[in-house]
């Protein structure tokens, strides 16, 4: 006697599921670098800044910690710099 598969049950296409907007970046572990121009350092703030896909990655060896800021356009990040004196942060994007 042969067995049939059996199917499990599917979510029909009239139910929406709706992505879980909570998610929250802890930790960045690697980077994204094309060139030395996607990584940058500010002797004024101690920081370093680096590109993570469409996440800027500011690191402070400070207090070890992490800060993010995501691209509004989802885009990878290709370039990061800080103005000389600290206060600003420059990130470019390839279109």
């Amino acid at each position: 006697m042969s067995k049939r598969p059996v199917r499990s049950h599917t979510i029909s296409k009239s139910c929406k599921i709706q992505p879980n907007t909570q998610v929250t970046l802890e930790r960045v572990i690697g980077f994204t670098l094309n060139s030395n121009c996607a990584v940058a350092f500010s002797d004024k703030t101690g920081l370093i800044a680096h590109a993570a896909g469409c996440v800027t990655v500011l690191h402070s060896f400070e207090n070890e910690r992490q800060q993010f800021i995501q691209s509004q356009s989802r885009k990878a990040i290709t370039a990061v710099d800080f103005s000389s004196d600290g206060k600003y942060l420059a990130t470019g994007e390839v279109s």
